[in-house]
């Protein structure tokens, strides 16, 4: 069974992003779908790109992420203007 794991650069500065990286995930989706709803939070803890990794070989990667697009969307972008 495959093994995904995004790596961040740089480390966010929040400890549970971090735990969760850590983590992995066993399903590609699974990956993906956690990628999409921390998105905002990653930007906003410092995160300027990640890559995806599948059992120790790049898969996807390295992708920006850019903090004025991470306002839409995501957990930490719920705010109604």
């Amino acid at each position: 069974m495959s093994r995904y794991r995004w790596q961040a650069e740089p480390a966010p500065r929040q400890a549970a992003l971090t735990d969760d990286l850590d983590l992995g995930f066993d399903q590609l989706a699974e990956a993906e779908e956690w990628l999409g709803a921390f998105h905002a939070d990653l930007a906003q803890a410092g995160v300027e790109r990640v890559t995806l990794w599948q059992d120790g070989a790049v898969l996807l990667g390295p992708m920006e992420l850019d903090p004025a697009t991470s306002q839409a969307g995501g957990p930490a972008s719920d705010e109604k203007g």
